[in-house]
């Protein structure tokens, strides 16, 4: 499989007040990861951050602007929520 040679560059981030303040572990991050990386994908980013549109909003604008990202995968949060 071509994608296998790691040039495919992603980042995940994870939208959850719990795993952000410490209070259980992230689940979801960690099997994301594995299949990125199953699939070819070089990991460049992860970041947990608490359920706040802004929070989640400053980390995908500074990966946004970083040049050579091809995928972002986000994950939980509420989005209805301010």
């Amino acid at each position: 499989m071509e994608s296998r040679n790691n040039r495919f560059i992603a980042a995940i981030l994870i939208a959850s007040d719990r795993p952000f303040s410490n209070q259980r572990p992230d689940k979801t991050g960690p099997g994301l990861e594995r299949r990125l990386t199953f699939l070819g994908y070089r990991l460049i980013g992860k970041e947990i951050v608490p359920d706040d549109i802004r929070a989640i909003f400053s980390i995908l604008k500074k990966w946004i602007r970083a040049n050579g990202i091809h995928l972002i995968l986000v994950c939980g949060g509420k989005w209805g929520k301010s």
